[in-house]
């Protein structure tokens, strides 16, 4: 297993790793993949190559529009050991809309 660092005593976000905590590699799954598709003549722009995007709220909303934290971590695979784990984590304002299955919260400009 790799090596432990010490947890801060407070988060500064926006948070980025550029190593596997398992393996100590620095290449990624998905990082490969886009780096071949623009070696192939296909240009991605300056988008962020992640394989898993999760989203949580930080707090429950009561008013439509109202601003409440949303916390996005952005996932990858490590290319050498497999392990999935995060390469960058951030906590944007995002607003309240109208809740319908599946969508409760818009705002985050990399995901729209």
């Amino acid at each position: 297993m790799g090596e432990k660092t010490e947890q801060p005593s407070e988060l500064k976000f926006p948070l980025d790793f550029a190593k596997c905590p398992n393996c100590g590699s620095t290449q990624r799954l998905a990082d490969s993949v886009m780096k071949a598709e623009v070696a192939r003549g296909r240009p991605l722009g300056k988008s962020i190559a992640v394989a898993a995007v999760f989203q949580a709220a930080i707090g429950t909303p009561t008013l439509i529009g109202q601003q409440i934290p949303m916390l996005s971590v952005f996932a990858d695979f490590c290319d050498n050991c497999g392990a999935l784990y995060c390469v960058h984590a951030e906590v944007q304002m995002a607003t309240a809309t109208r809740q319908q299955p599946g969508v409760q919260f818009g705002g985050n400009p990399k995901l729209n």
